[in-house]
């Protein structure tokens, strides 16, 4: 069994119950963004509503294809959908991305901690 084959069981098992309800997101074309408009925007206005998932997904597509992000249906399914995602991430302040973390968790929380505050807040916008 190849990487690819392993990651995908395991990605269907109960060990990566978080990686379901990334499939199928960003099936097909994405809505063009409208000028100037950021990853939180577009989220609310294509989903009509905050829509944690597609914000996740969008942020991941903005990345160059990895395996690892395809096994748990975060990579981009084409270049315009990689195109989009990093269209809207260009317009996303710092700051919009820090209250809006995709995981919250003790890592996230630490490393957060020992941010120097000005840095942070000069930064932010």
């Amino acid at each position: 069994m190849n990487r690819r084959h392993f990651v995908r069981r395991l990605a269907g098992s109960t060990l990566c119950v978080g990686a379901a309800p990334f499939a199928g997101l960003l099936a097909g074309k994405l809505a063009e963004p409208l000028a100037g408009e950021d990853l939180v925007g577009y989220v609310e206005r294509t989903a009509g509503a905050w829509d944690p998932w597609l914000y996740a997904r969008l942020v991941g597509a903005a990345n160059e294809f990895k395996e690892g992000d395809e096994s748990l249906g975060l990579a981009a399914e084409s270049a315009e959908q990689r195109r989009v995602a990093r269209e809207l991430l260009l317009h996303t302040k710092l700051r919009v991305v820090d209250e809006r973390p995709i995981l919250d968790d003790a890592l996230l929380r630490t490393l957060r901690g020992s941010l120097d505050e000005r840095a942070r807040a000069a930064t932010a916008d």
